[in-house]
């Protein structure tokens, strides 16, 4: 929560790979910021 704090403002996006963990959506939920959801390959790779 800090670190999104620190280093985003209020109009930024943050990517968060599909597979996740529940407290990283829940940060950048409450921080105010908008997430955007990328899928990933089996190795958890980002697909563009």
């Amino acid at each position: 929560m800090n670190a999104i704090l620190a280093i985003t403002s209020p109009v930024d996006e943050i990517i968060l790979n599909i597979r996740y963990y529940f407290n990283h959506e829940m940060a950048i939920t409450m921080a105010g910021r908008h997430r955007v959801l990328v899928g990933t390959t089996e190795n958890y790779q980002l697909i563009p």
